[in-house]
């Protein structure tokens, strides 16, 4: 069963990576979408005015490492 969110991710980006940069108030954030034939998965990396800096996967903490990996193209 393909939820919502997946089938509105898929419509909106083509299968393999897709880096969209988007920049707020203090971070700039660097967003992955990767776009599978059996999942859709969105990652992001925050980098903060003040230093620091984090990696998401479909908004849950991962390490730099893992986030590098799975989104090469």
């Amino acid at each position: 069963m393909v939820d919502e969110k997946t089938k509105a991710l898929r419509a909106k980006y083509p299968l393999g990576v897709t880096e969209e940069t988007i920049t707020g108030a203090g971070v700039v954030v660097t967003q992955r979408v990767v776009v599978k034939e059996t999942a859709v998965y969105v990652y992001q990396k925050k980098v903060f005015s003040w230093g620091g800096t984090t990696f998401l996967r479909d908004g849950s903490p991962i390490t730099e490492l893992i986030f590098e990996q799975e989104t090469k193209p």
